[in-house]
């Protein structure tokens, strides 16, 4: 119950009034808060297969050990030292992600 939490010097009306003008100001406040009309057209994220290292074809290889969906066949073979090029973790061998 609220009543259970009302504390007397809540019963003097002058905190009675201070805490309704306050409140109404907090209202008014919110109320009058600028904003700005966004619109609701988001651009679709980018496609998770794109390229990263060499803009020729889709990602379709994770690295191990970190796991990471980072790189081409082609790339795989070619990148030297072998490195992840998102968490640059050494790699010693890919698996063909379907």
């Amino acid at each position: 119950n609220e009543d259970d939490f009302i504390i007397q010097e809540e019963l003097d009306p002058d905190v009675v009034n201070m805490i309704e003008v306050d409140s109404m100001r907090r209202e008014v406040e919110l109320q009058n808060i600028p904003f700005v009309q966004v619109s609701m057209n988001v651009p679709s994220p980018p496609n998770n297969n794109s390229y990263i290292v060499c803009k020729d074809f889709d990602k379709t290889h994770a690295l191990i050990p970190c796991g990471h969906k980072s790189l081409c066949g082609n790339c795989v073979e070619l990148l030297d030292p072998k490195r992840c090029p998102l968490c640059n973790a050494n790699f010693n061998s890919a698996i063909r992600i379907w």
